[in-house]
Formats: structure tokens, sequence, C-alpha cells
């Protein structure tokens, strides 16, 4: 079902009428987005795989910032990304995996 846009009498501005859902409309969207998800397998971003391959090399988030022109911060975020993504614990566990899966070499 599609969303419709109405504009109501007095109003300023679009309002978004959202579709009614059945429950079994709802679980079947839910099932598909589940679905999808699982045939996508998400690769690893090119931050991610530059953050990955330069810890892989002994490197800390603080001189991979300073390589990569990115706040420490930021590094964390692309590790901590790539973990979720390879299904790793730490970062050790997340270098095995991405040599293992050929991301890095």
């Amino acid at each position: 079902m599609r969303a419709q846009v109405s504009t109501r009498p007095g109003c300023h501005h679009d309002s978004v009428v959202l579709p009614e859902w059945s429950d079994r409309e709802r679980r079947e969207a839910a099932l598909e987005r589940i679905a999808a998800r699982l045939r996508r397998r998400d690769p690893l971003s090119r931050s991610e795989t530059a953050v990955v391959f330069l810890l892989s090399h002994g490197l800390r988030y603080q001189g991979i910032g300073r390589l990569l022109y990115m706040s420490p911060g930021t590094v964390k975020h692309h590790a901590h990304a790539a973990r979720r993504k390879l299904d790793a614990q730490d970062n050790a566990q997340m270098v095995a995996k991405a040599i293992r899966a050929g991301l890095i070499a």
C-alpha cells in the first residue's frame, strides 16, 4: 500500500496519510525486511575497510585518524560498524574475520 499525501483545509502544510495495514500485512512486511537484510550481506564501506586494514597493521585510532584525516571518534565509529557487520566481539576477531572473508590482505 502507498501513503497518500493530502492537504487539509486550513492547514499550511501537506500531511501524509498512512495506510491502514492489517496484522497480516504488517507481519509480511516485517518478514520481507528481515529476508532482505539476510540476502543483502552488507560489505564493508571504503572507510570501514581502511580502518580494519590499518587496525590489522597495529595502528591505534589516533594514528588511523591522522592518516585518514578523521577524528579518533569517527575512526571508532567505523570500527564499530565493521565489527557489527562482521559479527565480531572485538577488533582482533574483526580483523581475523575480514582476512578470512578476503576483505583485507
